[in-house]
């Protein structure tokens, strides 16, 4: 199972390829090999850096994404294979076609997930209020048409961070520390999609012109509150700056096992199983759509203590 998030920060670097091994350098210095059979996504922050083409032809044939970052963590373009799954063209054709009904009940699925997991953060939490999420999760309608998501954001994030904060991408501290996670979640997300033959702009809800990977912002909603989770934890342990510990420990989710109590998988495996079960569910070969289950929260508290 690859799940490693490959980041080129610092000085500027070479990424550049070498038998099946991703070579990372700084000018004449070879800093380290990577296998490729090793790594989830690949993301670029490093100003100056450079990428080979057998180093991108290299992640093409693995389908691997490669997300390069402006400020603040924001991503401002992806490279990612063209053809990756046996029946790409069909599968895209379903999302294409697909019945209104049925992307109104993918959306409903994903923000009562989202909300679910929400409640669920809010509760390890000691807050109260995570009954009241779930009840709001439990009411969401088709295609959340009294918008039950917005409801739950204004009791969940004052719940969570104290009443002063507001979730803005362009923000510092603990917005930086979200959107670093939320990068890391969107890259494996936009993998998930590709190697289920989806294509990423082809949104269920989001349809912004400008939007290349609307597909990937629609899955990605019902994870992102392991990336809150995972920040919260950070600022309790008295860190609200993103360095090496604090990325390492935000990357670590990836490979952290979900909690279900049927079956154990890691959150990338969960993401391809219910990228895999959209694209059954828009061909009409599948009637219901999974939850997704948080990872242990042990398993969070685990890596914090590694990672410190």
């Amino acid at each position: 199972m690859r799940g490693r998030v490959l980041e080129i920060s610092g000085e500027p670097r070479t990424l550049s390829s070498y038998r099946g091994f991703l070579v990372v350098s700084e000018k004449a210095n070879e800093l380290g090999k990577i296998d490729i059979e090793g790594i989830n996504s690949i993301l670029i922050s490093s100003k100056g850096s450079s990428i080979t083409s057998g180093a991108i032809e290299l992640c093409s044939i693995n389908g691997i994404p490669i997300t390069h970052c402006g400020k603040k963590y924001s991503p401002i373009s992806v490279t990612y294979p063209l053809i990756v799954h046996s029946i790409q063209s069909k599968r895209i054709k379903d999302q294409i076609n697909a019945p209104t009904n049925i992307k109104n009940k993918i959306w409903e699925n994903i923000i009562k997930n989202k909300i679910k997991n929400q409640a669920e953060v809010l509760k390890h939490f000691g807050s109260l209020k995570f009954k009241r999420l779930e009840k709001l999760s439990i009411e969401t309608r088709l295609n959340d048409i009294e918008n039950k998501e917005a409801q739950a954001a204004r009791i969940y994030w004052q719940e969570l961070f104290g009443n002063e904060f507001r979730r803005d991408k362009n923000g510092d501290g603990i917005n930086i520390l979200l959107n670093y996670g939320y990068a890391i979640i969107r890259n494996s997300i936009l993998k998930a999609t590709i190697s289920n033959g989806l294509h990423p702009t082809i949104g269920i809800h989001h349809s912004n012109n400008f939007n290349p990977f609307c597909l990937a912002d629609d899955i990605m909603e019902p994870y992102r509150p392991m990336v809150d989770c995972l920040v919260k934890m950070i600022v309790m342990n008295g860190s609200s700056e993103l360095n090496p510990t604090t990325k390492s420990f935000l990357a670590a989710l990836i490979v952290s096992n979900t909690d279900n109590s049927v079956t154990s998988s890691s959150v990338f495996q969960n993401m391809i199983d219910f990228c895999y079960s959209i694209s059954k569910f828009l061909s009409g070969d599948e009637k219901k759509l999974p939850f997704i289950f948080l990872p242990k929260i042990s398993e969070f508290q685990t890596i914090l203590k590694n990672v410190k």
